[in-house]
């Protein structure tokens, strides 16, 4: 108590700060941390369900995107009010072309509302796809982090169904279920804002202690106005640093 009247008001207001953003990035953090969903371009579903069907619902360019996976392995796929399906997918070893037997490369035939979408080889992650005679699919992409692109490096937005890779992905290796939330983004911030009310509270001592190693009687010492600037300055930023940790684990960056 007596540290804390000892505090000009700058400090003092720093020093709520980082109270402030403990206390509502904690509440935040263990609200949406009960959240379970997927990553799917670059947006977050969360996890509902809908009868005996598992629901991942969230907003892509401005649309409501939906994936519902059934009982029976079916899935669906709406984006605004158009609805593509069931898709379905079955593995069969038959269906890789005689020279594709080695590696990571699985044989599955793909369906959309009963007709086949494809039949060929399907590798991990969607790099390597291959038609049963051994050609090419007209469309490719590659999933990196829950996000498609096309070959140009352009993101792919499914205004026309699912493609071939996503959906291969989405029923073959399932949905990659998590919490909303990055619990690394929640120690860097907490971390960072524990840091910086230590460096306020004891700025006085940490100023002295440094100047021990260069000069004789440092407890002698007063701050200049740089350093009293310095100080403010660091305590600002490291605020900001805290903000962009706390962020990042809310949206998914960390």
């Amino acid at each position: 108590m007596n540290r804390w009247r000892a505090l000009t008001p700058f400090p003092r207001i720093m020093l709520c700060i980082q109270a402030g953003l403990l206390l509502l990035f904690t509440a935040l953090y263990l609200t949406l941390g009960i959240q379970r969903g997927i990553e799917f371009q670059e947006q977050f579903l969360r996890q509902t369900k809908r009868g005996e069907d598992t629901v991942y619902t969230g907003t892509l360019d401005g649309k409501t995107v939906e994936l519902t996976y059934t009982p029976s392995g079916a899935l669906f796929y709406r984006w605004g009010n158009v609805e593509y399906g069931p898709y379905t997918l079955t593995e069969d070893p038959t269906a890789l072309p005689p020279s594709e037997t080695m590696g990571r490369v699985t044989g599955v035939e793909l369906r959309l509302d009963g007709e086949i979408l494809f039949r060929g080889g399907y590798g991990v992650d969607g790099f390597y796809l291959v038609n049963e005679d051994g050609t090419k699919p007209n469309r490719l992409e590659i999933i990196a982090n829950g996000t498609a692109y096309g070959l140009d490096g352009s993101r792919q937005i499914y205004e026309e169904g699912l493609s071939i890779t996503r959906a291969i992905s989405l029923l073959l290796e399932g949905p990659s279920v998590r919490s909303r939330v990055h619990g690394e983004g929640y120690f860097l911030g907490t971390l960072v804002v524990v840091i910086n009310a230590v460096a306020i509270l004891f700025a006085d001592e940490l100023f002295r202690w440094n100047l021990r190693w260069s000069i004789r009687h440092p407890e002698r010492a007063e701050p200049s106005e740089w350093e009293l600037f310095s100080r403010g300055f660091s305590w600002v930023l490291l605020t900001i640093v805290a903000l962009i940790g706390y962020m990042m684990g809310l949206s998914g960056s960390a």
